[in-house]
This record gives C-alpha cells, structure tokens and sequence, in this order.
C-alpha cells in the first residue's frame, strides 16, 4: 500500500470491522469473545541498565551488535528526526525495517531499533534521550510468540461441527510505563509477518491511543506488519466512545465495554525493558493533546482539515451519564444520578475547544452500544445565528446527527 493510499485513508471516517479468526488483546480486559484459553501476560520491573549517550545534530552513524537495541525519544521543538537502515537487519516494534530507506519520527516519539544479527543505522537529527544496550527482554518475548504460534495452528488443525475454533486471547496488563504497548506491537508484527490476521484492542482509554484519540475503547484487525511511524490504519477499526482519560469518571460505563473472563487463564511472567522512558503526568498530557492532533493533521501535519458550519437544528448533541463533567462517578451516585442516562446537551459557548465523536446510532437509546464514524472538534458557536463552525478530517458531510459529548478538550492552533 502506498503512503497516498494510507494517507487517504486515515482521511476518512471509521467503518466497521471485518471478522477475524484470530485475535490478540492488550491491555486491560477482553473486548471480543472466544473459546480458547486466554493469555495473560504479566510485565514486571527489571534491573537492567542503560548507559545514555548525547548525538549531535550531525548525521552519524551507529553500529548495533547482535541482540541489541538503540533506544530514542525524540525531543518535543526539534525538527523531526530521520533514521534508517544502511545494513544487516533491525525492527522498530517487530516491523522489519527497509534498507536505505529514510523513516521520519515526529517529536515526543519515543521508540527502540533492535537487530537480532547485527546492523548499521544512519541517524539525522536531535534526539532528546539515545542510548544502546546488549541487555534486552527480546528472547522471551520471542518464546511467546512461538508459544501464540503453536497455539494458532491447534486451533486452524481442530473443528468443531466444521467450523474453524478461534486463535489465541492474550491480555497485556503491568505498571504505568512497564512496556505493555510496545509489547503488543511485537506480537502483533510477528504474527502479521508469519501469515496470520490477529485483532488489536486498546482499552487503555488514558493514554495517547494507539489506534485513534484518548478517552475510546477501540479495535482493528492487524493484516500486515504495522508501520512505526503510520500506526494502525483506521478504515477497519471498530470504535466506542467513552468521552474521558480516566475510568472513574463514569466507572459503570467504562465496565459496559468489560467481558468477564471464563476460569481457565495462563499467566506469563516476563521482564520489563530497561529501555522503557517513565512519563511525567503533564508528559502524558502533552502526549494526549498529540494524538488528537494527529487525527486531525496526520503524523507529519501533512492531511488537509476542513472548517465547516451546521446549523443548531442539523445536529443533537448527547452526553452519557446524568451528572456534571466535573463529576466522579461516585459522587454522582451518591447523589442519585445514573452515570448511563443519555442526557441531552445544549448547544452553547462551552461546546467550544470540546472534541466529538459521530454516532452511528439512529436514536439516543443505542448511544452506548453504538460505534462512531470519527470525531470533530468544535471551534465556534453563535448563538445569534445559531451556527456551530467545526473541524472535520473529511470534507464529506457528517455521516450523523448524534454528537456525543465527554471531557476531552483540544484547543486548535
């Protein structure tokens, strides 16, 4: 697929997921069901250690031994930083990189080049933190792939009433910064790269999402090794909409999207990664702010956002649960409020900076269960004319008039 092509895409609205056969879970719960004995992988604290070292502006080159890594996090007001690879073999989160070809990191990223035989990597830029090490978790997390392989072909090898049983569920769960996304991201390359089509799902609603905004819970089949710098394509993804970083906010809700989990459970123990950065909680908001602003603008600000205008009576804004925003969810029950009551917003000044999603339901009692075709961020409300003027990624018109409001706030520069 070409970079215009993928470029194209992430234009666009969200559509609904094709079903897979396999799936492969990271974060908190499960999203999907299955009859197969899940996985839970459990990432603890190592004692490695990492020498940093400063590279200057110049561009130069770095020679990795066999089974190491160069670990970087690229500074925040730099120019974007350039790498690519000169010889031998290396990956950036299991995804094989090209020879001679220039991949561009956007600032605030933070990632690892690892070689299992060697390689030679040219650098171009400043980087706010570099450093290499021979000390690396790779070889378990490798022991756990082969272990997710010889489970998905037990499962293509056995039927039942000949219908295929379903692959391998894996739960990704550790501290804050313990390694979990970067975790997933292998496993899913890996079993991309072997042939297989597995499902990621992000229900960590905290952090900058790996597949689209903050405050979503989220899936999308993984049919071939997902670029580093791209991220997962969206025109597959299956989108839910809990409006907040933080569970507590409306805890009922976010556990509508929970599965509980039958008895038989594996629990792997594995090492964390000495090369995992620990992000301060402005860091982490800094990060979110970013990927909202790369819905709308794309990684490398390259794709095209559109300013339009709807008129008061063209849209219905909603909000999920009966209590201020400000509000716990606790809090608010003690006061009697039900945190899954669809209530009705008034179109007004405080909408402003607020980010949308785009329901896909056709009245207010399918809000929760409802996906959204994408988001919007409100820029102005005039109350005289009684016109909202938004953003949008796409020039279509929207594909609903279910607005659903949460805490997220995007200020548009």
């Amino acid at each position: 697929m070409s970079f215009l092509l993928f470029a194209a895409k992430r234009r666009r609205f969200f559509f609904r997921c094709q079903t897979t056969s396999f799936l492969l879970l990271a974060k908190t719960t499960s999203f999907l069901p299955a009859k197969t004995t899940p996985f839970l992988l459990l990432i603890k604290r190592s004692r490695f250690v990492s020498r940093p070292n400063d590279f200057g502006p110049q561009i130069r080159q770095v020679k990795l031994k066999k089974q190491s890594e160069l670990r970087i996090k690229v500074q925040r007001t730099s120019q974007p930083l350039r790498l690519r690879l000169l010889d031998g073999k290396a990956e950036i989160f299991g995804y094989e990189l090209p020879h001679e070809v220039w991949l561009t990191f956007p600032p605030l990223m933070i990632f690892a080049v690892f070689t299992w035989y060697g390689a030679i990597i040219e650098i171009d830029g400043i980087a706010e933190t570099k450093c290499t090490s021979c000390e690396t978790p790779m070889m378990s997390y490798l022991r756990v792939h082969n272990s997710l392989q010889v489970e998905r072909h037990r499962s293509t090898s056995s039927t039942r009433d000949c219908v295929p049983s379903q692959g391998p569920r894996v739960i990704i769960v550790g501290d804050t910064d313990s390694g979990k996304t970067t975790l997933a991201k292998m496993l899913l390359n890996w079993a991309a790269k072997d042939g297989w089509k597995p499902t990621y799902v992000d229900l960590n609603i905290g952090q900058s999402s790996t597949i689209t905004i903050p405050g979503t819970v989220s899936a999308t089949p993984v049919e071939m090794p997902v670029d580093p710098v791209e991220g997962f394509p969206l025109d597959k993804a299956i989108v839910h909409y809990f409006g907040h970083t933080s569970p507590s906010i409306n805890l009922r809700l976010y556990l509508k999207k929970d599965l509980k989990f039958k008895k038989n459970l594996q629990f792997l123990n594995l090492e964390m990664s000495a090369g995992v950065f620990t992000r301060s909680s402005h860091f982490r908001k800094t990060l979110r702010n970013y990927s909202i602003q790369n819905y709308f603008y794309g990684v490398t600000n390259d794709l095209t956002v559109y300013t339009k205008i709807l008129k008061f009576s063209d849209v219905h804004v909603y909000r999920i649960g009966d209590f201020p925003e400000s509000g716990s969810s606790t809090s608010a029950q003690r006061r009697g409020n039900n945190p899954l009551k669809i209530t009705h917003v008034t179109i007004d000044e405080h909408l402003v900076n607020k980010v949308l999603s785009i329901s896909y339901a056709k009245q207010d009692d399918q809000i929760i269960s409802s996906v959204v075709a994408g988001f919007v961020c409100i820029k102005n409300v005039d109350i005289g004319e009684e016109r909202i003027t938004y953003i949008s990624p796409s020039a279509a018109e929207l594909p609903s008039k279910i607005l659903i409001l949460g805490t997220l706030t995007w200020h548009v520069t």
